[in-house]
């Protein structure tokens, strides 16, 4: 008989728990995105907005994981929020005014040598990985918002 230690998925309460404190985090990196926003002489060129929309993430996330798997509808919002909030990200990251600084590591994890990348190729990168989320984004927001059919059946 395998022990609760072998289980892999969290208690309703976990999940609730976990979502809740991604929710917090989230929304306190947003509410910091915003602050850098408001206080940016070029609010556009802000580095705030891809802060506040990878605070969108983290809150969106965890909405997500407190959600009860039954509420369909709801739960298949915050996904389609939260892959806009991914799009919204990188969109700026690739596309958006002002300089980018960018760099490659020669290890996966990160902790080896990093080296300079030219802005152009970062942008470039960032900007293939842009379109796919904004593709799968508007894909998910027609699904949402499609005449006659509602995304994610009941709930």
């Amino acid at each position: 008989m395998p022990s609760s230690y072998d289980r892999t998925e969290l208690s309703p309460g976990g999940r609730i728990a976990i979502g809740a404190a991604c929710v917090a985090l989230g929304i306190g990196l947003a509410v910091m995105g915003v602050a850098t926003i408001r206080d940016d002489p070029r609010p556009l060129a802000s580095d705030g907005i891809p802060g506040t929309a990878a605070g969108a993430v983290f809150a969106l996330g965890g909405a997500l994981l407190a959600t009860p798997t039954s509420a369909t509808r709801l739960r298949t919002l915050f996904a389609t929020l939260l892959v806009t909030s991914m799009a919204i990200a990188t969109d700026w990251i690739a596309f958006g005014p002002g300089t980018r600084h960018f760099s490659e590591s020669l290890s996966r994890s990160g902790n080896g040598p990093s080296f300079p990348v030219s802005e152009w190729k970062g942008r470039v990168v960032f900007g293939l990985g842009a379109v796919l989320l904004d593709a799968l984004a508007g894909l998910l927001w027609y699904l949402q918002l499609r005449p006659g059919k509602r995304a994610g059946g009941r709930g």
